[in-house]
């Protein structure tokens, strides 16, 4: 299978009415339209025939949430997915969790799309990734791809709380960077970054990751090696 580049977006669990779980929903999804992501939302299924589109309407939102609600453990709360269409390859999978109030857990939101994106679109997703942190309140995020990802068993300390890689494309919220000493060195080792109130996004080089590239997995590990613990 080819290789596929994937958003990473993760928030703190957090207990929210139901219009909340809708009117966050409701917003990004607009947001992945307004990037013209997509032409057509289609809701997965297990056969061909069966498969439907879904209009972006709030009250469309509801009702999906209620029916993916973990009926078992409501306090899981609901799995939304999505692809934008029949050609695989094409396609972009749109999976996000809301209502997810059991503090051992997180909500996560995952975007998998096709690596044959231009500089210049992959600049665009970027800004994508930052407002999707804004609207899902993460507290980490990347653009990685399922090769890169796969390069690392274990790319996040769950012990810690805290990455062990750096990734194309990062967002470290404060919880984050209070654990981390992000020194000069580091800094001075990525292309570019930029810190906001609530954390820092890091771009580790110009042009996304390519595993079979060695410069670019050379830099990466160099990179991944300054980060350390307080």
């Amino acid at each position: 299978m080819k290789d596929r580049y994937k958003m990473i977006i993760w928030a703190k669990a957090e207990t929210k009415l139901l219009k909340e779980q809708v009117d966050s929903s409701y917003a990004i999804l607009n947001t992945l339209k307004k990037y013209g992501l997509f032409d057509a939302l289609l809701l997965p299924n297990s056969k061909k025939e069966r498969i439907k589109m879904f209009d972006i309407e709030k009250k469309n939102i509801e009702s999906l949430i209620l029916i993916k609600q973990d009926k078992k453990f409501p306090d899981l709360g609901s799995q939304l997915s999505f692809f934008t269409s029949l050609n695989l390859e094409e396609s972009w999978r749109i999976d996000f969790s809301v209502g997810r109030s059991n503090v051992k857990f997180k909500n996560v939101m995952t975007i998998s799309f096709p690596v044959n994106c231009t500089l210049l679109q992959m600049g665009q997703y970027t800004e994508l990734l930052k407002d999707l942190v804004e609207l899902y309140k993460a507290f980490y995020a990347c653009i990685a791809s399922n090769m890169n990802l796969n390069l690392y068993e274990d790319w996040y300390d769950y012990k810690n709380q805290i990455p062990k890689v750096v990734f194309w494309e990062n967002y470290w919220g404060n919880g984050i960077i209070n654990k981390i000493r992000i020194n000069d060195e580091l800094l001075k080792s990525v292309y570019k970054y930029k810190r906001v109130e609530d954390g820092i996004f890091i771009r580790l080089q110009d042009k996304p990751i390519n595993v079979l590239d060695s410069e670019h997995v050379e830099l990466q590990k160099k990179v991944n090696s300054l980060i350390y613990v307080k």
